[in-house]
């Protein structure tokens, strides 16, 4: 497999599966799939350990806001409906991963998505 296809991606899983299948279907270790320069990488190629959400570290805190302060009135941006479903669908899946929480905060930044070229959209949020 072309490593240029792996950074080009970002579907690592994806194409590990599309390797297998394209072996026959053999049974074949994750290793002789995954180009030996990264191999030290090999994580973000295991779908479970990839999904696993990082141990706690000294640095992770909360944010917690002054008792006085109101938020800023500002507008969102508008989603089409291919977007709203792209949208609902990274909620869900970020917040079963654990990756994300329900918000607590009266405040939150605006979120919007960028086309990709092959057609699928990247999620971004403006900070």
């Amino acid at each position: 497999m072309d490593t240029l296809l792996y950074k080009a991606s970002g579907k690592s899983q994806e194409l590990v599966q599309e390797a297998i299948q394209k072996a026959g279907g053999a049974k074949k270790k994750l290793e002789e799939l995954i180009p030996s320069c990264l191999m030290g990488y090999k994580d973000v190629f295991e779908k479970k350990v990839a999904e696993r959400f990082p141990s706690s570290r000294a640095w992770d805190h909360a944010i917690d806001l002054k008792p006085e302060f109101v938020p800023k009135d500002c507008k969102i941006y508008p989603l089409s409906p291919k977007e709203q479903t792209a949208l609902d669908e990274f909620l869900d899946e970020n917040t079963r991963k654990g990756y994300i929480q329900p918000l607590i905060s009266p405040m939150a930044s605006p979120f919007f998505f960028v086309g990709k070229k092959d057609g699928s959209l990247r999620p971004c949020q403006d900070y």
